[in-house]
């Protein structure tokens, strides 16, 4: 949890024209998820004035289960913020 910083939006900016950042509507204010090799996959939510990144990678886990568990995740710790 940070603050999204001055490089907030060029981060997202040069993730979406990788192909890497898929959008997660309905998620807080901003959320995507960032690709990475393998099952991995990053969860950002932006909501007010604060940046939640949460990262699962279970064990023999697919790409799909870790991003259920991100978003359960940060489904739960989002109205604490």
């Amino acid at each position: 949890l940070k603050e999204p910083g001055i490089g907030y939006k060029s981060f997202r900016d040069s993730m979406l024209a990788t192909g890497r950042l898929v959008p997660v509507p309905g998620l807080g204010g901003d959320a995507f998820y960032i690709s990475s090799a393998g099952n991995s996959a990053a969860l950002y939510v932006l909501k007010g004035k604060q940046l939640l990144l949460v990262t699962v990678d279970g064990v023999n886990f697919t790409k799909a289960q870790n991003e259920s568990a991100e978003q359960t995740l940060a489904t739960a710790i989002l109205p604490r913020l």
